[in-house]
């Protein structure tokens, strides 16, 4: 959609006032960081609530897969905070790694300034 006359393009998604590109990059980031983790600590406690309620559970990738996708604090938290899957080395161990390599992908990625 052009304005008459301007020959500027309007853009539905624009940035706000006072905002610059990088600052929206960053929340932009920042609320897919928090709702993937989110999405990572409800699994994991549907999946408690099922194991303790005989019901039918989780596969352990779609577990896994959101904290793979930035989740990994989220299910770190999910996992301690109600004691599910700890003794599971894939978990234990897993979680952890998956969060120290995303950690240093993410400093990778700000010294070569990509963000």
């Amino acid at each position: 959609m052009s304005r008459a006359g301007s020959g500027e393009v309007s853009c539905p998604l624009k940035e706000p006032e006072g905002m610059n590109t990088g600052m929206v990059h960053w929340l932009w980031l920042l609320s897919y960081l928090l709702a993937i983790n989110i999405l990572a600590f409800i699994l994991f406690a549907v999946d408690k609530r099922k194991a303790r309620h005989h019901g039918h559970r989780l596969p352990e990738k779609a577990l896994l897969f959101p904290a793979f996708l930035g989740g990994s604090v989220g299910a770190l938290l999910a996992m301690r905070l109600l004691r599910h899957k700890t003794k599971k080395p894939r978990f234990r161990w897993g979680l952890p790694l998956l969060l120290l390599a995303q950690l240093v992908l993410v400093f990778l990625l700000l010294d070569i300034h990509l963000f």
